[in-house]
């Protein structure tokens, strides 16, 4: 499948009697690639560190500041845009990180809600799509008007039963925010700098998940976590590791595609080890976020990025990467059983974290039963809304009517929809995600598949367990990845 006549990096350099490296020529994006888009790993380490002891030294003001410091960080392509006055190619990779990273939280940290981000982030989106949408692709383009019609459909079942206002601010938010990710992507000139400026916001990130899980009696934490007051401890205890995310499994899930991204455009073939040496500082330090929202689902999201990093690491090796993933997870449950069994003798996991550490570790110790009864919990989300789905309309209830009549959230995308856009919006829905898989435009094999699988099995996780897929505009990483991979990647006309 992949067209000889282009030029792709030379295969690196084998030992006597090793298989040569498989180069996937729809990973490349072309041999133009100089470095591979991540900070240094010195920096990453530093910023890390700063996320974990700014709030501790310098309060909710330390914090606040190295979030903002990490989005807007001079790195030389940014220098570079801002130099010359190309405003808008700046403007293209600070925004959608910032989107991506909900700094809307910012907010929440001082809990005065003054610091809002959300509309001067969608009128620069509206600002940056109107004036780069031609960078965009046919076949991305397709997609970016396939979600724009979902999002048109659902801002019309307000009409006459919810909220249009809502409807309107929060589909057009979310549609810029997808059409803008995709740009800021397809745009050569501007996917590496994106990637590298989202990285060290990840970064950022997971150090402050572990500031919460390591000081849980601070009161600095986005108003998503949940504080209680246990036995004769007068302090407020954080719950659950939030982040800058709306809640543990997001901010796990976040970090881990964050790595995911990262590794999905790491593509030059023969990397050099201060590279690697970033990736593998990168892998390790999102470990350290997603361990610290103690996030079943991030944990599974987080392990298939792992197999991408592993296969970059081993120098695009099948063999090597088999013989490296082993070591990975014994490493993971090293790192998850050890810092649990710490934090649990500490008297400081609580809560939420408290309860998902023990079900993973008596599944680890043979006991199934308690991931049966986590499915049947998960499906009493269902009830409070059951009024709405169980005999599903056409057209449905209108966009919103779950928050609108305050009903306890399904945690499901099918009950959602089907709720909020009947039988019509559950179709449309399924439909875009068969949509962006692109079939047909590829062929799928294994020098593929693994790709194709790491991508979508966070989305398939946040169906199954999430109602704000499409209403939280950072949940457009999923989507832009999934376009990403199967639009560009595997597209090799494109991708040159």
């Amino acid at each position: 499948m992949v067209n000889k006549q282009l030029s792709y990096p030379q295969p690196l350099m084998a030992n006597a009697g090793d298989p040569p490296p498989v180069l996937i020529g729809w990973w490349q994006l072309g041999s133009q690639q100089k470095e591979w888009p991540l900070p240094s790993a010195s920096l990453m380490i530093a910023f890390f560190l700063m996320a974990v002891a700014s709030p501790v030294l310098v309060g909710r003001t330390g914090i606040s500041l190295l979030f903002l410091i990490a989005a807007v960080f001079p790195f030389k392509d940014l220098r570079k845009f801002f130099s010359k006055g190309d405003f808008i190619s700046g403007l293209t990779i600070v925004i959608p990180v910032m989107t991506l990273g909900n700094y809307d939280a910012l907010g929440d940290l001082w809990g005065s809600g003054l610091i809002r981000f959300s509309w001067p982030l969608v009128v620069l989106s509206g600002v940056i799509v109107v004036a780069r949408y031609q960078i965009l692709k046919k076949s991305v383009l397709s997609c970016c008007l396939a979600l724009g019609a979902l999002s048109a459909f659902h801002i019309v079942s307000t009409v006459g039963n919810t909220s249009i206002t809502v409807g309107i601010e929060r589909n057009v938010s979310y549609a810029f925010a997808f059409a803008m990710v995709m740009i800021a992507l397809t745009g050569k000139k501007t996917r590496d700098p994106f990637v590298r400026q989202m990285t060290l916001v990840a970064i950022v990130n997971c150090g402050f998940c572990v500031f919460e899980i390591l000081y849980p009696h601070s009161s600095i934490t986005i108003s998503s976590s949940r504080l209680q007051a246990y036995g004769s401890v007068t302090a407020q205890v954080t719950e659950r590791s939030a982040g800058l995310y709306a809640n543990a499994i997001a901010s796990g899930l976040m970090s881990a595609n964050c790595l995911l991204l990262a590794a999905i455009t790491c593509t030059k073939g023969k990397a050099r080890t201060k590279e690697k040496l970033s990736l593998a500082v990168f892998f390790a330090i999102t470990a350290a976020g997603v361990l610290a929202t103690f996030s079943r689902s991030a944990a599974l999201a987080y392990f298939m990025a792992v197999v991408l990093v592993a296969f970059r690491l081993s120098n695009n090796r099948f063999g090597k990467l088999v013989q490296y993933l082993p070591l990975v997870g014994i490493l993971i449950l090293v790192s998850f059983f050890g810092a649990g069994e710490f934090l649990t003798s500490r008297g400081t996991l609580r809560g939420g974290a408290t309860r998902r550490y023990e079900e993973i570790k008596d599944i680890f110790q043979g006991d199934f039963q308690i991931a049966v009864d986590a499915l049947e919990q998960r499906m009493t989300a269902w009830a409070p809304s059951k009024k709405l789905w169980a005999k599903p309309t056409l057209l449905g209830h209108g966009f919103g009517v779950i928050y609108e009549k305050k009903i306890f959230p399904p945690h499901n995308m099918i009950i959602m929809q089907l709720s909020e856009g009947g039988v019509c919006g559950l179709l449309g829905f399924l439909a875009l995600l068969l949509f962006f898989c692109g079939f047909g435009n590829w062929k799928f094999q294994g020098a593929n598949a693994v790709l194709f699988l790491s991508v979508l099995m966070p989305i398939l996780l946040l169906v199954i367990e999430s109602h704000s897929f499409l209403i939280r505009r950072y949940f457009v990483i999923y989507l832009a990845e999934l376009v990403f991979v199967t639009r560009i990647l595997f597209n090799e006309k494109i991708s040159q």
